[in-house]
């Protein structure tokens, strides 16, 4: 209040954290007392202490009917225990009185629970503890958005690597988000912009969300700037913090005519953890807030894109070499020889493999075995979905580093929470030949021969399209797969192109070649015994509408995190997974006859939508 009596007669608390958002009223109140002629600029106080009152904010998530985990206060450890009883375990636990997540845990019995309460925090009326029900393997979201109080503007949605369990501020995570479905896309935004407009927002806002089984739930909102702010604005190009500050100033969001804008390329921001210089602290990530920096990196690819930001951070990821893998993860044998803690004799023999150089990597939430990466400069990964990005990066290592200024790379047409569809290639040909036939291009005044050959090389691509089916195997030991699955769509009428024995496209990437081979086909088939322990086929048919069947082993334990195995999205009729017991072909004949109907229905869609053709 004194800085502001003697400079200023407006004042922004939404710039400086939680700090200066818990100061708002108390500010006001000593501005009214010294009867000063300031204003504070944005959302209001009262909106704020709304957003920051658990009780009065999870009513008005009720009342909007946005979902959220079930939670409440406790101010006694028989409370406590009840209330963990009614929701259920595992309980996510927290004193009401911190920040950054500290004292934060998760318990999974009564035991558990009494060891924090005697231990960690003393629970009593003025200092209560809170409970909520743990969403685990959750995929957690941020979004941080801007509102003049009648329009928003989402600045990015932000989808954490790590799921539910790890402090969102020590949590890698990526714009654009890639396991979201469509549906989900867009109750992100109903969400976002409901929360806005019934706090009144002006100026910044961030909602951290959680997503599973399909349901959208709300974590928590806060009516001011976060930490994310410089990362979605860089990996964006839309300066939020700049639209914020002029919208609180009285500007509204037409005025300032700014657009949403989605990147084509990903960007990945990540944790600088300070436990070199901390010894003893414990490396493993998890409900409590460690980290004390951030970095990014950008490419085309996520796997490069998190490659680049373990190397900002000082974590480079070696490319071979001997891995410890204590994790469930599998595809580092591709890579590196691979051990367990079983292969040492003792412990004693483990440290010092560790200690003398004989290990490269390390996948562990052993935290005496962290502890001596952290000493002697071993790069580790003590989350499952860490290490499954991290494979994906060694899987995209051999990208250029170089990435274009922000102002000239590639964009999607489209907004945040409003994907558009998306066509596949055949369909759009499909349309093409079906303008000829109307005598559309006629009337334009194309001449008669040169028309009919364009026809007839739209009729040639169309033809060798559906006669073509992709055979992909997600690593080397599916190729043997191959053949017997290639003479089977034989019997079909198909020809079956195994991919690797496909010509490279000069100047593209793997990636890039995968999906250029996708679009050119009738649909693909992806041969995943480990289930699934690539993205890539994935995403590409996400991407572009591509037919996709997955076949994967009944009896194969699955990999289900959202980084890798746990993608398939409800509301996604072209990509579906078939099981067999032994053999592949034992799918086939069912995944044909899927892969053909979902063309034919697309078909028929396009026959139903085109003009000239509804007509006839």
């Amino acid at each position: 209040a004194d800085v502001v009596e003697a400079t200023s007669s407006a004042v922004m608390v939404q710039f400086g954290g939680q700090t200066s958002v818990d100061i708002g009223r108390p500010l006001a109140a000593e501005l009214d007392r010294r009867g000063l002629d300031c204003e504070i600029l944005g959302t209001s106080v009262d909106a704020m202490d709304l957003a920051e009152d658990r009780d009065r904010f999870n009513r008005l998530m009720d009342d909007l009917g946005i979902a959220q985990a079930e939670g409440a206060t406790a101010t006694s450890k028989e409370e406590a225990l009840g209330l963990a009883h009614d929701i259920g375990y595992p309980v996510l636990v927290r004193p009401s009185y911190v920040l950054g997540g500290r004292a934060m845990e998760v318990v999974y019995n009564d035991d558990d629970l009494e060891t924090y309460i005697e231990e960690a925090v003393r629970v009593s009326p003025e200092k209560p503890i809170l409970i909520d029900e743990f969403l685990a393997d959750a995929v957690e979201l941020d979004v941080d958005a801007v509102s003049d109080g009648e329009t928003v503007l989402i600045g990015g949605v932000m989808e954490h690597i790590e799921t539910a369990g790890v402090h969102s501020g020590d949590s890698a995570c990526m714009i654009p988000p890639r396991s979201l479905g469509r549906d989900v896309n867009r109750r992100v935004r109903e969400v976002v912009e409901e929360i806005a407009t019934e706090l009144d927002t002006v100026g910044l806002l961030n909602v951290q969300l959680a997503v599973k089984d399909g349901e959208v739930y709300v974590l928590e909102a806060n009516p001011r700037s976060s930490r994310t702010v410089p990362f979605v604005s860089k990996a964006t190009g839309v300066p939020i913090a700049k639209i914020a500050a002029k919208v609180m100033a009285g500007a509204t969001l037409e005025e300032l005519d700014y657009e949403e804008q989605i990147p084509d390329h990903v960007s990945v921001k990540d944790v600088v953890l300070p436990f070199d210089r901390l010894p003893g602290s414990d490396p493993r990530l998890g409900p409590e807030m460690k980290s004390t920096g951030e970095v990014m990196g950008t490419a085309e690819t996520f796997g490069k894109a998190y490659g680049k930001a373990q190397m900002a951070r000082d974590n480079e990821i070696p490319l071979e070499g001997t891995a410890i893998v204590d994790l469930p993860v599998v595809g580092y044998g591709e890579f590196f020889g691979v051990r367990e803690f079983d292969d040492y004799a003792d412990r004693d023999a483990l440290a010092a493999a560790l200690r003398d150089g004989e290990v490269d990597l390390v996948l562990s939430r052993d935290r005496d075995v962290l502890e001596i990466c952290v000493e002697e400069d071993i790069t580790y990964f003590s989350t499952v979905e860490s290490a499954q990005a991290a494979l994906e990066a060694i899987r995209h290592s051999g990208e250029p580093l170089s990435v274009e200024p922000i102002d000239e790379r590639p964009k999607m047409q489209e907004y945040w929470g409003q994907p558009k569809d998306r066509e596949d290639l055949r369909t759009q040909i499909e349309a093409l030949r079906s303008i000829a036939d109307a005598g559309y291009l006629d009337a334009l005044g194309a001449e008669g021969d040169e028309l009919a050959e364009f026809v007839e090389a739209l009729d040639t691509v169309l033809d060798t399209i559906d006669r073509s089916v992709l055979l992909v195997e997600a690593s080397a030991g599916d190729a043997d797969d191959l053949g017997p699955i290639r003479d089977v769509l034989s019997e079909h009428g198909y020809e079956a192109r195994i991919a690797t024995e496909l010509p490279d496209v000069e100047g593209r990437t793997d990636e890039e070649r995968t999906a250029i081979y996708m679009m050119l086909s009738k649909f693909s088939v992806l041969v995943d015994r480990d289930a699934s322990r690539r993205l890539t086929e994935y995403e590409t048919a996400k991407a572009h509408n591509n037919v996709l069947a997955r076949l994967v082993p009944a009896s194969r334990e699955r990999q289900t995190t959202h980084m890798i195995g746990g993608h398939e999205d409800d509301d996604l009729d072209h990509i579906r997974e078939f099981t067999f017991e032994e053999d592949p072909t034992e799918a086939l004949d069912d995944a044909v006859s899927w892969a053909e109907s979902v063309i034919e229905r697309r078909r028929a869609s396009t026959r139903d939508r085109l003009p000239w053709q509804r007509s006839t």
